[in-house]
């Protein structure tokens, strides 16, 4: 574990899901260490240009808004699937459909799309095979 980890003047945590890495963004940590397969997702979300991302994070919140509606209602309204699998589509065409997805399960677990604004601001360092978000 790194030293910043363990230090209470630097915030700084280990994150393995979509989940984690939510909260550790919501929560404004300035160092987030990035295991597992979300690595790749990072990337390309970073990658994205601007005209693009506008149109991705509008998908998004369309997607995640009818994501978490239809857990919480758990009424398998079609309409709905279809509004969120059409919204979807269009930033799976641009991030791909893993990248995609993995914003709208962030989206969700965060409670909306500025999570994903906010960890565009991070940059990337990366020490040793292992990578780092920092602000």
């Amino acid at each position: 574990m790194n030293y910043f980890l363990e230090t209470e003047k630097i915030m700084g945590r280990v994150v393995k899901d979509e989940k984690e890495l939510a909260q550790a963004i919501k929560k404004n940590i300035d160092y987030i260490e990035v295991e597992g397969g979300i690595k790749d997702f990072f990337i390309k979300v970073k990658g994205t240009g601007k005209i693009a991302w506008t149109l991705c994070i509008g998908c998004l919140a369309i997607a995640a808004a009818t994501t978490a509606y239809m857990v919480t209602k758990e009424d398998g309204d079609i309409k709905k699937t279809a509004v969120a699998a059409i919204s979807a589509t269009a930033a799976a065409g641009i991030l791909g459909p893993t990248t995609a997805a993995t914003c709208v399960m962030m989206a969700v677990a965060a409670g909306g799309v500025d999570v994903l604004n906010k960890l565009r601001e991070y940059r990337i360092e990366e020490q040793g095979g292992r990578m780092f978000l920092v602000k």
